[in-house]
């Protein structure tokens, strides 16, 4: 007999696969409604700034040196 035939592997089995489906599927719902539309405008400045990181003198704002 096969470990699996047993009823009460079978429904611990799809008691995980049923909590692992409602957890994914609440994490996509939490992304779709909070996440999705969120978008960072950040140039090379603004990084340079929030990672403390001096820009040389000679970088332009495209974040290609001249």
């Amino acid at each position: 007999m096969h470990p699996m035939d047993r009823p009460l592997d079978r429904r611990l089995t799809r008691h995980l696969a049923t909590a692992i489906a409602v957890k994914l599927a609440a994490l996509a719902g939490l992304w779709w409604f909070l996440v999705r539309d969120h978008a960072m405008d950040a140039g090379t400045e603004q990084t340079a700034a929030h990672l403390l990181v001096p820009i040389p003198s000679n970088a332009s704002s495209s974040g290609t040196p001249k």
